[in-house]
């Protein structure tokens, strides 16, 4: 009989395992306010939040806004709801408060005591202790501690919560949502004890704060707080582990496993033995209430505007029953066909618009109309959808409909999907996005401005998304759309790494890496394509792309010293290259998968890759070429490394290019060779800045794709030049101080027909 039981429960245990190895984070607290905006600005311009995303449900009489200290891909956040007419809320006795941590409680104090904070704790350090603390109510009455910490990645770090049995909440929280008992804490002398539980440190990430008042057992729930959310990667598990669990400890389930009618997302809920409620989400539906991107190169086409409108009644199922029996007709229909259907959908009123920007001017012919209007499936369009859509002719474009409902944003966020836009717009030859150059420049704060070859102005370029609010983020290399970005944590000697796609915000922050050199260091990154073509024309996705980020940790006369970031194990690795003659070396360059860099007699080539695939150049006529300098750059140009140099002295001094013609036998040609004085100013102003900057005139970077522009700057003035034509233009001014840029670096940038996503770690979940 006990043989028996044992076996019987197996399965079960086997099951419970299941929240341990789940990829779970707290996503964001709900509860209810009685004037949406005065909250609003009560938490921006008292705690600092930031204001997310803000919408408004007016069938269901009802309007939320999500708000936090950094993205909702990797901070925790609270979502607000307003109910149209209800301006006030019971909280109850159960819930506690929410807390933030601040490097200045005091200072944080005064500034919500000027908006009309109410201070219910004056600051000061708690009883028995050294910890700095202070309690204020916000216009609704729900209360947050404020706490003095260090610099910390999540403000945002409780949600306390009275609960009747303290041991019985920890198991439940422990065996039905995989939480961890991170410390407990027991106060006699004031009749209570407390836990923090969570998943991970409670100085990282935000934790549940779990309080017991002796001889307590019950409290009242009010109608104000309403739950927390919590990620899964499998809600039905998830679903089948609570439900043992609350037969064991108590509790029960709300919402069976399943879809949200309407937007599908994955959700289960219920109560814990206290009667508190979590909701845990699928986290692939949660990545899909991400909104799309704007391209901030791509300007929106007229065309793309014409079809928004119709594709957005194609979305709402608001087409005419003509129409569906057009798009209902032979799947061997032909792509003309196709197109002259998508000119019947894409109108407004039930009107067809003149389309021709988008079907090459072919001739329209009528489609068969009826007045009656038809509700359409969209899973039963969505062959026809994917020919439409990927017919877009931007990214953009296509990005734009994500937002037109959730079945959208998952169909356009497939590989599959973007495999056929990319094969057709590489078959069918339409103008690439832009390219651009990155300049970061390393002042407090640092700048990082992209310059996008246009009629466009420069723009300041915003890395505010990642998590770094006191730390300078330096850019430390470009590859394609991803950006290598750093910030030196000098206070404790680390290096916090983050690759990050600044054009759909996406990142991931990599392990902190101990460094001896906090300013002045290497680094390499290199990264396999997430698309490919083949000799067919046929595009294939790189869904598991690779990628290496080699920091060069000491650099020695016989060897340099390197610890390189593997994306397929997470971890960083130390090797060592052996040679002779490094003593120091250029900024490392990224061509076709390898690092190259230059040193006195040499060009060494490495491959991340195949670490073994070390070689060097000789490139010993070259020797004073290569010797590094502030007038002369390296880079890639049309394909092939290139040296960029300016000597000489005033007007005699020459500008010259050179290009590495065999990478075997090390030859070098010199590619273009202009005097100062021979170059053409467009303007007065132009030709007083040569004039005038004697010997500061400096290279600057390599057009990414026009071979005959390069750039050279002077303080902060940014200069083309036409190798060419010989003509010098002003490309347009950094901000910022005079001399700011003397700390900074320039890259290449080479958008892609479509974005690079980023694959998250565990602790990167997006946001739902």
């Amino acid at each position: 009989m006990a043989e028996e039981a044992a076996k019987a429960m197996e399965p079960n245990a086997d099951l419970l395992e299941w929240p341990k190895k789940d990829k779970r984070r707290l996503l964001h607290a709900v509860y209810r306010v009685g004037d949406l905006e005065r909250t609003i600005k009560f938490y921006t311009e008292g705690f600092g939040m930031k204001l997310l995303r803000q919408r408004d449900i007016p069938e269901e009489k009802y309007s939320n806004a999500f708000l936090g200290f950094g993205p909702e891909e990797s901070n925790f956040v609270v979502e607000l709801t307003y109910n149209y007419g209800v301006t006030s809320y019971d909280i109850g006795t159960g819930f506690g408060h929410f807390a933030i941590a601040t490097q200045d409680v005091y200072k944080l104090v005064e500034k919500l005591r000027a908006i009309g904070g109410n201070i219910t704790r004056e600051p000061g350090p708690v009883k028995g202790g050294a910890s700095i603390i202070a309690f204020v109510k916000d216009p609704d009455g729900y209360t947050f501690e404020l706490i003095q910490r260090g610099p910390t990645p999540e403000p945002l770090c409780q949600v306390m919560l009275r609960v009747g049995d303290l041991d019985r909440s920890i198991k439940f929280y422990e065996k039905a949502l995989g939480m961890k008992l991170l410390r407990k804490i027991d106060r006699p002398e004031h009749k209570y004890t407390l836990a923090m539980i969570g998943y991970d440190d409670e100085y990282k990430t935000i934790v549940l704060e779990l309080t017991y008042n002796y001889g307590v057992t019950e409290y009242t729930k009010g109608n104000a707080y309403a739950q927390v959310a919590i990620g899964t990667d499998d809600v039905y598990k998830s679903g089948e582990v609570v439900n043992l669990v609350t037969q064991e400890l108590g509790g029960k389930i709300t919402r069976q496993p399943g879809p949200v009618p309407g937007i599908n997302t994955k959700i289960t809920s219920f109560l814990d033995p206290d009667g508190w409620k979590t909701v845990l989400v699928d986290n692939e539906d949660f990545l899909k209430e991400l909104h799309g991107f704007l391209h901030p190169l791509v300007p929106f086409q007229p065309c793309a505007n014409e079809i928004m409108v119709g594709l957005v009644n194609l979305g709402k199922g608001e087409i005419t029953g003509g129409q569906r029996r057009a798009m209902a007709g032979d799947d061997e229909k032909s792509s003309r066909n196709r197109e002259r259907t998508l000119v019947s959908c894409c109108s407004n009123k039930r009107t067809r618009r003149d389309m021709s920007c988008c079907s090459n001017k072919r001739t329209r012919r009528e489609i068969p109309s009826s007045p009656e209007q038809s509700s359409v499936s969209l899973n039963d369009l969505q062959p026809l959808l994917i020919e439409i859509l990927h017919r877009l002719p931007f990214t953009q474009s296509a990005f734009l409909c994500k937002s037109v409902c959730k079945k959208w944003y998952s169909l356009i966020s497939s590989p599959y999907f973007a495999g056929r836009f990319i094969t057709r717009h590489l078959s069918h030859h339409y103008k690439q996005n832009p390219s651009a150059i990155l300049i970061s420049y390393w002042s407090k704060p640092s700048w990082n401005v992209l310059f996008t070859f246009s009629d466009e102005p420069m723009f300041r370029f915003d890395l505010s998304y990642l998590p770094e609010r006191n730390g300078c983020v330096r850019v430390s290399a470009v590859v394609n759309d991803l950006m290598l970005c750093c910030v030196a944590k000098i206070e404790i000697g680390m290096l916090q790494y983050y690759i990050c796609n600044p054009f759909t915000m996406q990142w991931v922050a990599l392990p902190l890496l101990e460094a001896d050199y906090m300013n002045d260091y290497k680094v390499g990154f290199v990264c396999e394509p997430y698309y490919f073509e083949d000799d067919q024309g046929e595009c294939f996705i790189n869904n598991k792309y690779r990628f290496r980020v080699v920091h060069f940790t000491r650099i020695e006369s016989t060897q340099i010293v390197m610890k390189t970031y593997c994306s397929e194990t997470r971890k960083w690795y130390r090797s060592v290259l052996e040679g002779s003659e490094f003593w120091w070396i250029t900024d490392v360059v990224a061509h076709s998968g390898k690092l190259l860099w230059c040193n006195r007699e040499h060009i060494f080539s490495y491959d991340p890759f195949n670490p073994e695939l070390f070689t060097s150049i000789n490139c010993s006529y070259m020797q004073t070429r290569l010797l590094p300098a502030v007038g002369k750059c390296f880079g890639v140009r049309q394909g092939f490394l290139c040296l960029m140099e300016l000597i000489g002295v005033g007007i005699n001094r020459t500008f010259h290019i050179w290009k590495l013609e065999d990478y075997n036998n090390g030859e070098w040609s010199l590619e273009d060779h202009v005097s100062l004085d021979a170059m053409i100013p467009e303007s007065s102003l132009v030709q007083e800045i040569v004039d005038g900057s004697e010997n500061r005139l400096k290279p600057l970077g390599f057009h990414p794709s026009d071979g005959n522009i390069v750039y050279l700057h002077f303080q902060t003035y940014v200069i083309s030049f036409n190798t060419r034509t010989k003509e010098l233009k002003m490309a347009g001014k950094i901000p910022g101080e005079r001399d700011s840029f003397c700390h900074g670096k320039v890259f290449q940038v080479e958008l892609p027909l479509w974005p690079t996503p980023i694959a998250k770690p565990v602790e990167i979940i997006p946001c739902y």
